[in-house]
């Protein structure tokens, strides 16, 4: 991947054909050889209308595309990520209706096997590395979209009225609405690496390897968002036990 990043898009073509040109050169003289179809490029601007670029390499016709998808995440020109999102909806929905067929609403497999195929299934596809286009959840449309989705397995594990509100059933099934289960991944994404990074910053520091976890261990457990227990639960998805007094006068 070859990124450039220049006010002027005159600047960057001459650059974009030197660099590609010595990428094939090295590919040729190595044995290897680069597909056309597959060698795309993106530009990247704040413009309602993505900027457009055309070069040629070694005979190959290289055009810019508003959309490029990097190890499975779809970036579009502005950075917005919509259409990654939409595209794992689209995606979730077809895996959807193949199962749900068979998920009848009075039905069909045990609210345990539902809820195994959810957590296991649906929401890794949806949340496939969610801390890059986590900001596409910003928006109320894109939330209910996700929502939308986890309301049609919470109505099977339930085994409620179509009718009932979408946040009721997520809490009956024991499901966090979308948006906080990406809150919640993010979090501790970050926790991740930062402690990654400290610790690799004190094993240079270090004179052996050894030592390492000798003066700084790694962390049992990292912490938490604020006011989010710790899961202990098999799946994720699941939220801690809580007890809601109806008077409002504690909840616990």
């Amino acid at each position: 991947m070859i990124l450039f990043r220049h006010k002027d898009l005159s600047t960057i073509h001459p650059l974009l054909e030197v660099a590609t040109s010595r990428i094939f050169d090295w590919g040729w003289s190595n044995g290897l050889s680069f597909n056309p179809t597959k060698t795309k490029c993106c530009v990247f601007s704040k413009s309602s209308n993505a900027p457009q670029i055309s070069f040629m390499s070694r005979g190959v016709n290289i055009s810019s595309d508003p959309h490029i998808s990097i190890l499975g995440v779809l970036f579009d020109h502005k950075l917005s990520f919509k259409s990654h999102a939409l595209r794992q909806i689209q995606r979730v929905r077809a895996i959807s209706n193949r199962v749900i067929q068979v998920t009848r609403s009075t039905f069909g497999p045990s609210s345990s096997f539902i809820s195994l195929v959810l957590h296991s299934v649906i929401v890794p596809v949806l949340s496939y590395a969610i801390p890059i286009w986590s900001k596409a959840l910003n928006t109320i449309y894109m939330r209910s979209k996700f929502n939308a989705i986890l309301r049609i397995w919470a109505l099977r594990i339930t085994k409620a009225f179509s009718s009932s509100a979408t946040m009721d059933i997520l809490a009956i099934a024991n499901i966090l609405p979308f948006e906080s289960y990406a809150t919640f991944v993010c979090n501790l994404f970050e926790e991740k690496s930062k402690s990654l990074s400290f610790l690799n910053e004190k094993s240079e520091s270090l004179n052996y390897p050894s030592q390492l976890n000798e003066y700084y261990p790694p962390p049992v457990s990292f912490p938490y968002p604020p006011n989010i227990n710790p899961m202990s639960g098999q799946f994720p998805m699941e939220c801690p036990n809580f007890a809601i007094y109806t008077d409002g006068s504690k909840c616990s």
